[in-house]
Formats: structure tokens, C-alpha cells, sequence
């Protein structure tokens, strides 16, 4: 987007005699050298893989972090943890557990293999490969984004598993592999999350359809409750959008620029901003 206000006389050329040429040429020289000046500017070049996971990757893991307890990521994650009390504070949890088993049958096996951290691993480095050899600056990006988000989403449910330690439907797992959340549901959610923020819906709504089969695959074997699912669902949308903002935002340059401004009979300033 594009603004430029120019500024005709008034008490900014009042100041400049126009009879007077030294004045007027110091007063030009002033103003271009005070032009330009940055609003929000970030270099954006061809950042070496060294220096991304060694000096970038630290820096955003913790502003993603941050972000993702701001705004409406905050809002999901208030609406995730909701939908948790009533389901497992009553039957509620147990009731749907026993209506959806194995209600896919066979077809659970996609969700839990798509699903998956290993495959999601793969999705993940396959990306940045490509995308840097490729020199697609915006896939890459979303590579770096994703590479982060899957980062924070991992600790943080691996983190809340061992804090809580409820025992999955079936009885299985352990205190450091519990139900509570679906850590193939917050991957999934995450996946989801970061292409939908930096490709937009036509791309995002198919993966969040995916990511709900996913779900509800984890529900059909037994290995979670519903409200394991939908605090996943949850943590993996906050946090894919509070680390897309970063990467959304390097990709633009917002400038404030003042120049002079004269038709031979008047002066002034234009000043320009883009975002």
C-alpha cells in the first residue's frame, strides 16, 4: 500500500526564504538526508543455511513462542482449553471415545501414518531442500517457518504430556508419550496453520480438512480422547500463526520517505509511505 502527502508552503516553507538560493539548497540538502528513514525494515538477502540455524532459528523460536500467546492465537488456545474441561472433567470424554472406535476402520492407518512426526519431518526437509536449491525465496520461507513452528509445537506437547500424564484410551504409552494433547494432531494443525498463513485458504483449507481426518483417525484407534484432539487441533493453529507472522513480515519492507517538493512557485515536502 501506498501513501504520499505533499506539502504545500505553510509554516514548512515559510521557513525557506525563496529569494534567498543558499537557504533554499540547504534547506533540500537537510531534508534528503533525513529521507528514507525506515518504519520497519528488515534485510532480507540470501542467508546461508550456517548462519540461519546458528543465529535466525534461536531468535524466532523464541518470538514465535511469544507470539503465540498474543492476539487470537490466544483466543484459540483459550477456546482449545474450553472445550477441555467439560470432556474430561465428565463422561463425555469416554462416551465419544466408545461411539467413534475404529469407526474408520482400515482408513485410520492414513491418518496416523500422514500424521505422523516422522513423516512430518520428511515434509519439513524436503521443503528446505527444494525451496533453497530451487532459490524459491517464499517456499523457503515457509520452510523456515514451518522448521520452527514444528520445533515449538513439539516442545510444548511433549512438555504438557509429562506434565499431565493421562493415561491413553487403550492403556498404552507412558508418562513421556501420554494422550494429553494428540501430538499428531498438533503437528498436523501446525502444518496446516503455516500454509494457510503464508499461501492463504485455497491451500490452508484442504490441510485443516486433512488434519481433522487425522484426528479423528487417532480418535478410531483408540490411542485419544476428543479433547485430546481438539487441544492439539488448538496449540498446532496458535502456534503455526504466531511463527508465520515473522515470515510473513520479513517478506516486507515499510519505508517512510520525505522528499522536497516545487512547481517553481511553491515548496514543500512529499512524503511518501509504503507497506
Amino acid at each position: 500500500m501506498l501513501y504520499i502527502v505533499v506539502i504545500y508552503g505553510g509554516h514548512i516553507t515559510d521557513s525557506v526564504e525563496r529569494n534567498n538560493p543558499i537557504k533554499t539548497l540547504l534547506f533540500i540538502i537537510s531534508v534528503m538526508i533525513f529521507s528514507n528513514i525506515p518504519i520497519y525494515a528488515q534485510e532480507i538477502g540470501d542467508e546461508s543455511n550456517l548462519y540461519y540455524f546458528s543465529n535466525t532459528l534461536p531468535k524466532n523460536l523464541l518470538l514465535g513462542t511469544k507470539n503465540t500467546f498474543m492476539g487470537w492465537n490466544l483466543v484459540i488456545l483459550g477456546a482449545g482449553a474450553g472445550a477441555v474441561i467439560p470432556l474430561s472433567q465428565t463422561n463425555a470424554d469416554q462416551e465419544i471415545q466408545d461411539r467413534l472406535e475404529n469407526s474408520l476402520g482400515n482408513f485410520a492407518d492414513i491418518g496416523d501414518i500422514g500424521g505422523s512426526a516422522i513423516t512430518l519431518a520428511g515434509i519439513n526437509a524436503t521443503l528446505y531442500i527444494f525451496s533453497d536449491a530451487t532459490d524459491n525465496n517464499k517456499l523457503l520461507e515457509t520452510s523456515k517457518a514451518l522448521i520452527e513452528a514444528n520445533i515449538i509445537t513439539s516442545v510444548m506437547t511433549g512438555g504438557l504430556k509429562l506434565s499431565v500424564g493421562r493415561e491413553r484410551p487403550d492403556g498404552s504409552g507412558s508418562r513421556f508419550n501420554s494422550s494429553f494433547p494428540s501430538g499428531h494432531v498438533s503437528g498436523s494443525f501446525t502444518l496446516a496453520s503455516v500454509f494457510d498463513s503464508m499461501y492463504g485458504h485455497k491451500v490452508g483449507i484442504p490441510l485443516y480438512v486433512f488434519a481433522g481426518f487425522v484426528g479423528l483417525s487417532r480418535i478410531s484407534d483408540n490411542k485419544h480422547f476428543l479433547s485430546d484432539v481438539l487441544f492439539g487441533a488448538a496449540l498446532g493453529t496458535a502456534v503455526g500463526r504466531g511463527v508465520s507472522k515473522i515470515h510473513k513480515n520479513e517478506n516486507k519492507e515499510s519505508r517512510l520517505t520525505i522528499l522536497p517538493y516545487t512547481d517553481g512557485i511553491n515548496s514543500g515536502l512529499s512524503i511518501t509511505l509504503s507497506w
